[in-house]
């Protein structure tokens, strides 16, 4: 399991653009089969990275961060249970 962002938030690097070589050269570099992406902007840049016609590079959404912080215990169990079900081997 690896983790590194595909850009970092215009509130941590104003102006940042998305690093999408770099990100695609370490998914290449260590062959990742499956990203997740936290919020709908990333999932959205790394589906245009990974088309999920081709399957090479699955791509999984998730909510971004900061919509995940201020759920419930059980909210965030169900924000996140189709993740629960993913199959590694």
């Amino acid at each position: 399991t690896l983790f590194w962002p595909i850009s970092f938030p215009a509130s941590v690097n104003p102006g940042a653009a998305f690093a999408s070589d770099i990100f695609a050269a370490g998914v290449r570099h260590f062959g990742i089969k499956h990203v997740l992406c936290f919020g709908e902007g990333s999932a959205k840049r790394a589906r245009t990275l990974y088309p999920q016609d081709e399957k090479d590079v699955i791509v999984h959404a998730a909510p971004a961060p900061e919509a995940l912080v201020s759920l419930l215990p059980h909210e965030l169990h169900q924000a996140l249970a189709h993740l629960k079900a993913l199959s590694f081997s």
